[in-house]
């Protein structure tokens, strides 16, 4: 059985697109799914193993030390596909492949068009500084990755017509038709 690991440390332990969308879909298609996320405790859940990290404090500990601890936990995994959502782990990406694992990015949006309107990050001039040193972080990065995701034609073109695969991000109708609606 192929064994798969979503890893994230950013986006919530059932997100939509991560956990219900694409790790029970490749539980039910027979993967074995590993999901490396923020959570309380380590658990299965519809056939997933989430395995958890702790919450991080600050901003920088979410992109600094964070990313690390989720790469011990993902190793451990034994996975031979590694599929990350979230760009503070671009380099782990090229250490697992370096490793010899397939990896994929999944860029759920253009970071780079975002980090101009990030006002945390000082004077325009400084973004731009940094969106412009991000792009070609990221490309460095991808040219190392096995795939790359996105939810829409422009950001996929915008990353890598070669490797870009487009994966819309869709409501699932079943969770539409069993939701209850207050009035």
């Amino acid at each position: 059985m192929t064994k798969v690991c979503h890893i994230s440390t950013a986006h919530p332990t059932f997100d939509g697109r991560i956990f219900h969308k694409e790790c029970v879909s490749l539980s039910k298609a027979g993967f074995d799914v590993a999901l490396v996320i923020t959570h309380d405790k380590n658990e299965v859940v519809d056939g997933v193993n989430i395995i958890a990290l702790p919450q991080s404090v600050g901003r920088f500990r979410r992109i600094i030390l964070k990313p690390w601890i989720a790469l011990i936990k993902a190793l451990k995994t034994k996975s031979s596909i590694f599929h990350f959502h979230d760009p503070e782990l671009m380099f782990i990406g090229i250490i697992l492949r370096v490793l010899g694992k397939k990896v994929i990015f999944d860029s759920h949006e253009n970071v780079s068009s975002q980090i101009e309107s990030k006002k945390w990050l000082g004077s325009l001039f400084v973004r731009k500084f940094i969106k412009s040193i991000y792009i070609v972080f990221e490309n460095f990065c991808i040219f190392f990755y096995s795939r790359v995701i996105s939810v829409t034609p422009e950001i996929v073109s915008f990353l890598s017509e070669k490797k870009g695969v487009l994966i819309r991000n869709y409501p699932i109708l079943s969770k539409i038709e069993n939701a209850t609606f207050e009035t």
